[in-house]
């Protein structure tokens, strides 16, 4: 069914893509991430037309968590604060709900769409890290203000991808590889896993990224980590 399944066209390809570059503001807001998460989420929870009853109790308890931290904070004016980090976690939480009850055929195109951004993500970060794109530097600030078409390597940090920072990135380039070694990996997945790892320190240089990496390989190998370990501290060394 997956191999039958056609991908996206080109602009419903670049519309979910939205969803997985929250950095991208088209330099509209001074905020870091911009809500298309929300937006998006709603246009598709219009035409799904349901939504799930567990999410409705979250969103309860946020707004429970909100009105309790509006008495709290009233005297100091943090108001618009509590509400900013109300829609922080509806821009991310919405997008989980929306492709939780999603067909199963939206479900595989975006998966199919997912590996193509991943690949795409690593050729960027080697382009970037090699410094030779940054004749394109006035398209990633358009895109991106706070991003850059080379390595942050001037002050010790990595590529920033499509994203604000390095540490962005490779959260979110690490949920990407999880997909693609899940679905499309299916031999020599640890040299796979040490192979990103090397990405991850060489490239990306994000100490964020590597602690969330190294829950899923805690997760994935549990007793053969020793044997992993051993084997990347001497690539290291």
């Amino acid at each position: 069914m997956y191999k039958e399944i056609k991908g996206f066209n080109i602009l419903s390809g670049f519309v979910v893509a939205l969803f997985f570059f929250p950095s991208i503001t088209f330099g509209t807001l001074e905020a870091e991430v911009f809500p298309w998460g929300i937006i998006l989420s709603s246009m598709l929870l219009a035409r799904q037309r349901k939504i799930n009853a567990y999410y409705i109790l979250f969103l309860i308890i946020l707004l429970i968590n909100v009105f309790y931290s509006s008495i709290i904070y009233i005297s100091d004016l943090r108001i618009p604060e509590v509400v900013r980090s109300l829609f922080a976690y509806c821009n991310s939480s919405l997008c989980l709900v929306v492709f939780y009850q999603t067909s199963e055929t939206l479900t595989l195109k975006t998966i199919k769409l997912v590996k193509k951004l991943f690949i795409f993500l690593l050729v960027l970060g080697l382009l970037q890290l090699i410094g030779v794109i940054g004749f394109l530097d006035p398209i990633f600030k358009f895109l991106i203000p706070r991003s850059s078409s080379e390595s942050l390597s001037h002050v010790s940090r990595g590529v920033t991808l499509l994203a604000t920072e390095p540490a962005r990135a490779g959260v979110s380039l690490v949920f990407f590889y999880i997909v693609v070694r899940a679905v499309f990996i299916k031999k020599n997945k640890t040299f796979y896993d040490i192979a990103f790892f090397a990405f991850l320190v060489l490239v990306l240089k994000s100490i964020m990224a590597l602690g969330v990496y190294s829950v899923f390989i805690l997760l994935v190998y549990r007793i053969k980590l020793i044997k992993i370990s051993i084997i990347v501290i001497v690539l290291a060394i």
